[in-house]
C-alpha cells in the first residue's frame, strides 16, 4: 500500500485507488455498532487513525498510504472491495476521501 502511494505520488495521480476485501472502510469493524465511511476528508480520517480504529495488520496501512498521497496531492482516493469498485467510481460506494470535501469535489471523475 505504502509503495502504491509514492508511485501515485510520483505519478501525480488525480485518482488513488485501493483494492480490498471490504466494501468501504468502517469505524468499530466487525461489531455490531459498526459505521461505513463515505466520504471523508483526510484531517477527519487522520484523527481516526490517531484513536486507533485502524490496526496495523488491517486497515491501518491502507489508511497511512491514502493520508501520505494526500499530503502531496490534492487529489481523491478511494478504498473499496472489486465487486464495487466501479459504483466506488461513480461516488456512490467505497470510501471516499479527499484532503478536504467542497462543492467543486463532489462530482468525481464521471
Amino acid at each position: 500500500d505504502l509503495a502504491s502511494a509514492v508511485l501515485a505520488t510520483s505519478m501525480h495521480a488525480d485518482i488513488f485507488i485501493i483494492l480490498t476485501e471490504v466494501p468501504c472502510v468502517y469505524l468499530d469493524y466487525g461489531k455490531p455498532e459498526a459505521v461505513p465511511l463515505k466520504k471523508v476528508s483526510a484531517a477527519e480520517l487522520r484523527h481516526y487513525y490517531n484513536e486507533g480504529h485502524f490496526p496495523p495488520g488491517s486497515m491501518g496501512p491502507k489508511i497511512q498510504a491514502v493520508l501520505d498521497f494526500l499530503e502531496e496531492e490534492d487529489a481523491l482516493a478511494i478504498i473499496t472491495d472489486a465487486e464495487h469498485l466501479e459504483a466506488a467510481i461513480r461516488g456512490e460506494e467505497g470510501t471516499l476521501i479527499r484532503r478536504k470535501w467542497e462543492k467543486s469535489s463532489e462530482r468525481l471523475l464521471f
